[in-house]
């Protein structure tokens, strides 16, 4: 179905091939606001730049025959930790900016995709994709490359996770049970250890963000089958409120 590849495989497989067809992709603000890091493509690789808006200068971080892709800029804003097969499957890798060193992050067999940050710029949660058992947990890892799957109850498949700007709460898209190919927006109290369901929109739901304040959430829900059709909500953190954007 297109709505569930769609909604998986945006920060895994198949955007990473439109990527690479569109040039230009994945753009992540810097925390102050005057710096955009992209992903720059041509015919056969991509790499990282960074854009000064208030110069208007660009400068490439990455130099690599591999593809290196969806970068996530640090909330302290010294480093971008951005997703490569350079290793030959998908891992993440961190550019500090001052020094301008990259380093591995992970250390992984299986496949590493969307990396997002914690308020405090220490660790970074993403998705670890293994593809023999087909599941996609949700895993964190300290600067230092220690690993360890996110303490919470990991019964389903799980995309798109986000730490709020408090750290107390993490969004994700997970289907219901492992045979229901329809995924929607959950909360997992941190500190309660508790998860919340957020929405529960026909048909599939994904690609949740905060608000800087942390008091709502967006994401994109698609109420048929047709990608193309895609809806933006809005609503608050606990799911109340809930109203069509865009779309």
């Amino acid at each position: 179905m297109k709505y569930f590849i769609y909604s998986f495989f945006a920060y895994s497989f198949v955007a990473y091939s439109q990527q690479l067809s569109n040039n230009y992709g994945a753009p992540s603000w810097s925390p102050d606001g005057n710096q955009i890091a992209y992903v720059l493509n041509d015919s056969n690789n991509s790499n990282l730049y960074i854009f000064n808006l208030k110069n208007k200068s660009t400068i490439q971080i990455t130099n690599s025959e591999s593809s290196e892709l969806t970068p996530a800029w640090s909330p302290d804003g010294k480093k971008i930790a951005f997703v490569s097969n350079r290793s030959g499957h998908l891992e993440i890798y961190n550019y500090t900016i001052k020094t301008k060193q990259i380093e591995k992050l992970t250390n992984f067999e299986e496949d590493v995709v969307t990396p997002s940050w914690l308020p405090d710029s220490k660790a970074i949660i993403y998705i670890l994709f293994d593809r023999k058992k087909k599941s996609r947990k949700i895993w964190m890892s300290k600067l230092d490359g220690s690993a360890s799957k996110i303490k919470m109850d990991q019964t389903s498949n799980y995309i798109y996770p986000r730490i709020s700007p408090d750290g107390e709460v993490m969004i994700f898209a997970s289907k219901n049970n492992n045979t229901d190919d329809y995924y929607h927006i959950k909360a997992y109290d941190l500190i309660r250890d508790k998860i919340n369901e957020i929405e529960m929109l026909p048909i599939v739901s994904y690609n949740p963000s905060w608000f800087p304040n942390g008091e709502k959430i967006v994401f994109v829900n698609q109420a048929n089958s047709e990608v193309k059709r895609a809806s933006i909500y809005i609503g608050n953190r606990d799911g109340s409120n809930l109203k069509k954007l865009l779309g």
